[in-house]
């Protein structure tokens, strides 16, 4: 399994981008701000094709007091 930024190196080498970055995710600007924005994106797109993922998230089903806002953990 690749990490975020291995994919963020990936698509750069696949779209034929001079140098060897982005040597990180964060503080990118210009074409390596777009690659790292992109891989976020589509990793995003991929999260949100089905809701009952399990690795995602759990149902969850509690009674409230009248005006609560929160649960506890």
């Amino acid at each position: 399994m690749s990490t975020y930024l291995e994919l963020c190196q990936e698509l750069r080498q696949q779209l034929g981008l001079s140098g060897s970055g982005p040597p990180s995710v964060t503080g990118q600007t210009g074409m390596m701000q777009r690659v790292v924005t992109n891989i976020k994106l589509a990793d995003l797109f991929i999260q949100n094709l089905w809701v009952d993922w399990n690795f995602l998230h759990n149902e969850y089903t509690a009674t409230l007091a009248d005006g609560a806002r929160t649960i506890a953990a």
